[in-house]
């Protein structure tokens, strides 16, 4: 009796054969080999070289094009300059329609038009002397943003748009309604982060979209909480107790709701990162001077090998899988 192709021991060589024999699909075979430690093949280099650079070539042409004109800023008229953006963003829209739907090099090309649209509404509010505050800039670039999201329907597109969103909204509240409540505008911004999350986790958006959002709303927080923890920055306790508080949120939605294994990991380095400062403090709180820095150091690499080790344990489990990376 010939045996089962599903008893042959679990290595590379076999699970090359089960693929050439048609018994893997290419996606099971990929996330097989990930959590047997292979090696990427050349095939996957070359192929993630041409990506990255790809997406490379779109961040400096948008770049470019801003350098350019500040470079060149006294010897370009005001209408110069937004020609200059107007036929770079109508360019990089010729390029996008030509290519194939739902390619790389159609969302690079759709990316660029989305990023210069904030610097073109900058050049114009410079030209005519809008007067227009930072929110209603933000604003105006998300709306102008929503077409090419809705259009290509790609996970970037919505990244960029919810992330203008949010800055149009922290302006607002910061310069129109809680101009000078600082612990109310960080109640609300933290609020409205999570509603925001909660959204999008029900509608079931782009895993990345979301991934995004959360990982702005606990750096923001990180930082403040960071602040407090090592200088004391601006007596605020609340700092520290959002700090807290979103990560332990984190880590439980995350951990064993939603099972997203690179939010696990952004709750464990904020983890890392607050448990460092702790100790930073303590150092500094006893004068512990040159010690400190042995004792800083060796702090910081253990909580870091818990946190891989932990980590890495969680990539083998087989109840956790990581969503959106198929």
């Amino acid at each position: 009796m010939e045996p089962s192709p599903w008893d042959r021991p679990a290595t590379l060589s076999t699970l090359r054969q089960l693929t050439a024999h048609g018994v893997l699909s290419p996606q099971t075979s990929q996330r097989a080999a990930a959590l047997l430690g292979a090696p990427p093949s050349a095939t996957e280099w070359l192929r993630q070289g041409r990506l990255h650079l790809l997406w490379l070539g779109a961040l400096l042409c948008v770049c470019g094009v801003i350098f350019f004109i500040a470079a060149n800023w006294d010897g370009l008229h005001p209408y110069a300059r937004l020609a200059l953006m107007a036929a770079t963003i109508a360019g990089a829209s010729a390029v996008a329609w030509r290519q194939q739907d739902g390619s790389v090099a159609q969302a690079a090309a759709v990316a660029v038009c989305a990023l210069l649209w904030g610097p073109m509404l900058a050049l114009y509010g410079q030209a005519y002397q809008t007067g227009a505050d930072a929110w209603g800039l933000f604003a105006a670039w998300a709306l102008l943003v929503t077409p090419y999201a809705v259009l290509s329907r790609g996970g970037l597109l919505w990244v960029i748009w919810t992330w203008l969103l949010q800055l149009a909204f922290y302006f607002y509240l910061d310069q129109v309604l809680m101009e000078h409540d600082e612990v109310l505008l960080r109640l609300v911004c933290t609020a409205a982060d999570v509603a925001l999350v909660a959204g999008l986790e029900r509608l079931a958006a782009n895993p990345w979209v979301v991934r995004t959002v959360v990982l702005k709303a606990q750096a923001w927080v990180l930082v403040l909480g960071l602040a407090f923890i090592i200088e004391d920055h601006h007596h605020q306790v609340l700092d520290i107790l959002l700090a807290l508080a979103t990560t332990a949120a984190c880590w439980f939605v995350y951990r064993n709701t939603r099972r997203d294994l690179f939010l696990v990991a952004v709750a464990a380095a904020s983890t890392v990162a607050l448990a460092s400062a702790v100790v930073i403090r303590v150092s500094k709180e006893f004068h512990l001077e040159v010690f400190a820095l042995f004792l800083d150091g060796a702090a910081i690499l253990v909580l870091v090998g818990v946190a891989v080790q932990y980590l890495r344990a969680l990539h083998s489990h087989p109840d956790f899988a990581q969503r959106g990376d198929a």
